[in-house]
């Protein structure tokens, strides 16, 4: 071909108007191939062969018969040039054909007609119409050791199958890739020497070589994908005569590949254009390309550029890359110097994207892997590229890394509230044997992380930009929620992974002022899934850990309905009775250790030898929150009694329940002064500074502004309009008694911000009561106005500074309006301070305005019967 004038033309494209077809044809094996399997046959034939999958879950050999008569083009029009032929056929069935007869799902086939199946298939009128290749692949073992519940399939059954199905192979003469055998020899067995049990059956050992091979005990992983590909790849061309069939042919005959012409690689990140696997050291172009003057791909050590140089001839070091650069002619003559300028040699500085922060050399750490993450190859959402690559948006995938990523984040982010108290980080992240993690949990466990504060401004994923970020979690939420909505059907069976999900939706709702609104709808989710799961746990027996998670989960789910119900003026679900025949949790040192756990761990926490209920166990988030919100559900028993027409007029009855509740905040702040250290519980006094604060645990700085906000709650009236307009009240000790603990809880909110300048630790349960301890000295500011002492607008101010870090961090409606209101009654009351308001101005004179202004907002949120207290739908 004649160069152009300019030295540059565009190739034509001599691809023919229809490529023959490649068919990948089984069951869930080989639908989940999309980016193993299928991607490298595709790699290798995409020159030749349009390669598609069809394979679909659940599939067996009958109801593939009855699939190719669907999608397989009718005989009539086989010889039409616009109707593409079939030429390769690989045909993979028998995994789910080998389930036990009335096994979930009903996919028994029996033998006989398995075999039946098999051979209709390699006889379908079309296929011996176009000769197609039919190569036939065995069932792989099964691990059954990884199955989590009853499972329909067996060891054994499957080698019958894989045993029938290469008979069918020999008799018709078809090319076999016997997987079954090929997963055993990995596995070490042979079938000459006399063993036990199988690889894979509970009859015997576990087998790490099929656990790494079986990602769940069926379905393949990577490593399983790729010996499959090379065992195809080994007997393919040696099988068939027509050398059509060698793979190495198809890149050397296409007209892409003419004299004068070479394929370019561009200066840009490697990542654009090249697969993983050919980004590290020499590449060499395929050596079947004819190139006037062969050439090699090589990577810059300095800016990581790849430049291409000429060489004297080209091999094929390395025969799976695929390198996506467009094609170029060049003048011969111009093409003996060929060379891209390395970017590090550039005079003028590289214009661009700034970098988010300083380079250093060594600064990008390889990512962990983590082996659970294969858990979530079914929902066809991972992929195997670079984070950046351009054939897969960010928003619409993951990658092992990126989920690894995010899984490292979900443990290690700033925010530790109890939904990372549940799933153990070593049982979870496990190396060889992770725990047994169904996928919508774990993919709920990712989005719950895109939801947790990070440590700075740096983003969970260092290469993602914001937006990417955000389009990724807004994907990741929509799959979730797809996936978990059979799961709210009445009929829906229970399952720990299911209530563990249903528990952290309700966190991500409260994480997010678009979801806000559905915050009481996942409540009632989670309730109605822990009371299913209580009656078949009943008997619970499991490992250490399992039993373990088991009750984090229980008493996870017992704070919640406490604190949903205080916060949506709801009456507790969960009974009493019920909660109290669970033991406590162990101490999070223990749980939170990376070394196995004792086996007598529960023996020291049965029933009767938990702690008195209303004492603190361990300075944690279960050892301090469960008595607390023992505390809180009987405070709202006592405001329901209070409210009541009968017993509302009792009033020494009502006296003795409120003593009772005050003995009970006693005996826990008594064994929380046993566990606490140093001066930890002076925090709470006016003007008083730890020298060290950081040598306390945050949760407990958290804890003790909790157990001075229950006073508040216990006497006062908790609904902020009524306090605000009951003159009584104001005038009885309840008052005074709610005014020492409100100044309480502002002295112990000076200090949080100090170990927790961002309020990131419990961010999701702690703004309720920072809102209801703020409620007293808002109605004192506002009655005094200008009379108001500095006690009074000091502790306005310092609710008013928390109650805006929480706006900043959540931006929830009830925080925004409560902190609006509280700057105007400052700037009210200071008004040669010159206070700003939101608005940017200070707050004018005109009282009518402002009371209409207090009572719109104090209005909003009751907790009177009728109203549903944070819960407005407007």
């Amino acid at each position: 071909m004649a160069a152009s004038a300019a030295g540059l033309s565009p190739v034509s494209d001599p691809s023919p108007a229809v490529n023959p077809q490649f068919i990948l044809l089984g069951d869930s094996i080989t639908q989940n191939s999309t980016v193993s399997l299928q991607a490298y046959l595709a790699t290798q034939y995409t020159r030749r062969f349009d390669v598609i999958n069809r394979g679909y879950s659940g599939y067996t050999a009958p109801l593939g018969l009855r699939a190719i008569q669907k999608f397989l083009p009718k005989s009539h029009t086989i010889q039409r040039p616009d109707v593409p032929p079939v030429r390769l056929l690989t045909l993979w069935y028998g995994a789910n054909d080998a389930c036990a007869p009335g096994g979930a799902g009903n996919q028994h086939v029996p033998l006989d007609e398995y075999v039946a199946s098999l051979e209709a298939i390699t006889r379908y009128q079309v296929l011996e119409a176009q000769k197609t290749a039919i190569v036939i692949l065995t069932p792989p073992p099964v691990d059954e050791h990884q199955f989590d519940e009853v499972n329909p399939r067996t060891a054994a059954r499957t080698a019958e199958y894989a045993a029938a199905c290469r008979q069918v192979a020999h008799r018709l003469g078809h090319p076999l890739v016997d997987v079954w055998k090929l997963f055993m020899a990995e596995a070490g067995f042979d079938g000459l020497t006399q063993q036990d049990a199988l690889p894979g059956s509970k009859a015997g050992p576990p087998s790490s070589v099929l656990r790494e091979l079986l990602w769940d005990g069926l379905h393949l992983s990577i490593k399983g994908y790729r010996l499959v590909f090379e065992e195809l790849m080994r007997g393919w061309h040696v099988v068939h005569d027509d050398p059509d069939f060698a793979y190495e042919k198809f890149a050397a005959d296409s007209q892409l590949c003419q004299e004068g012409a070479v394929l370019a690689v561009a200066a840009l990140p490697p990542s654009k254009f090249q697969r993983r696997g050919v980004q590290q050291g020499r590449v060499t172009l395929p050596g079947t390309v004819s190139l006037a003057m062969p050439a090699i791909a090589q990577r810059c050590g300095a800016c990581r550029a790849w430049v291409v140089a000429p060489v004297a001839s080209v091999s094929p070091a390395y025969p799976f890359s695929s390198l996506l650069i467009g094609p170029f002619v060049r003048r011969a003559d111009g093409f003996a110097r060929l060379e891209i300028q390395c970017t590090s040699e550039r005079v003028m500085p590289k214009r661009g994207r700034k970098a988010r922060g300083p380079a250093t050399e060594g600064s990008e750490e390889p990512v962990q892997i983590y082996r659970v993450v294969e858990r979530l190859r079914p929902l066809q959402i991972l992929h195997h590229y670079d984070e950046d690559d351009l054939l897969r948006p960010k928003s619409c995938s993951l990658s092992m890394e990126t989920a690894s990523l995010l899984l490292d984040h979900f443990y290690n982010s700033p925010n530790r509230e109890f939904h990372t108290r549940i799933v153990r980080r070593r049982y979870l992240l496990h190396p060889t044997s992770p725990r047994v993690t169904s996928p919508l949990l774990l993919l709920t466990i990712l989005t719950m992380a895109c939801f947790m504060s990070s440590t700075g401004d740096r983003l969970p994923i260092p290469s993602y930009h914001r937006v990417e970020f955000l389009s990724l979690r807004r994907f990741l939420l929509s799959r979730v929620g797809a996936l978990f909505d059979k799961e709210t059907l009445p009929d829906s069976r229970a399952s720990v992974d299911v209530t563990i999900t249903a528990f952290m939706l309700t966190m991500i709702s409260t994480s997010d002022p678009s979801l806000e609104a559905s915050v009481p709808h996942w409540v009632a989710v989670l309730k109605f899934k822990m009371q299913q799961l209580q009656i078949i746990m009943h008997e619970f027996k499991g490992s250490t850990e399992d039993v373990e998670e088991y009750r984090r989960l229980c008493w996870a789910t017992y704070i919640m309905d406490r604190h949903s119900a205080f916060s949506f003026n709801l009456q507790p679900q969960l009974p009493e009775a019920d909660s109290s025949l669970i033991p406590r949790p162990c101490a999070d040192a223990i749980w939170e250790q990376d070394e196995d756990l004792p086996h007598d761990l529960h023996s020291h926490h049965l029933p009767q030898d938990t702690p008195r209920e209303y004492e603190v166990s361990s300075v944690d988030l279960f050892g301090l929150l469960i008595p607390i919100s023992r505390i809180l559900g009987e405070i709202m028993d006592y405001h329901a009694f209070r409210q009541s027409p009968l017993l509302g007029k009792e009033r020494d009855v009502l006296d003795r329940v409120r003593g009772k509740i005050e003995d009970h905040l006693q005996s826990w702040y008594a064994s929380f002064r046993r566990f606490a250290t140093g001066d930890l519980c002076q925090v709470s006094l006016p003007n008083y500074n730890l020298v060290d604060p950081f040598q306390h645990p945050t949760v407990a700085y958290y804890a003790l502004h909790l157990y001075h906000c229950m006073h508040i709650l216990l006497f006062s009236r908790m609904d902020a309009l009524q306090m605000y307009n009951d003159l009584e009240w104001q005038s009885s000790p309840g008052f005074i008694a709610a005014g020492e603990q409100a100044m309480s809880c502002a002295n112990v909110a000076r200090h949080i911000v100090i170990v927790d300048p961002k309020l990131d630790f419990m961010c999701r349960y702690f703004g309720t009561y920072l809102l209801q301890s703020s409620f007293i000295f808002l109605i004192l500011a506002q009655k005094l106005g200008n009379h108001a002492d500095n006690v009074v607008l000091g502790t306005c101010v310092v609710n008013l500074k928390v109650l805006e870090l929480f706006v900043g961090l959540t931006n929830m409606d009830y925080q925004k309006g409560f902190a609006q209101l509280l700057r105007q009654t400052i700037a009210r009351a200071m008004p040669d301070q010159n206070f700003e308001t939101d608005g940017g101005s200070p707050w004018s004179d005109n009282e009518a305005s402002y009371q209409n202004h207090v009572d719109f907002e104090l209005s909003r949120y009751r907790w009177v019967p009728g109203f549903r207290g944070l819960w407005t739908v407007d």
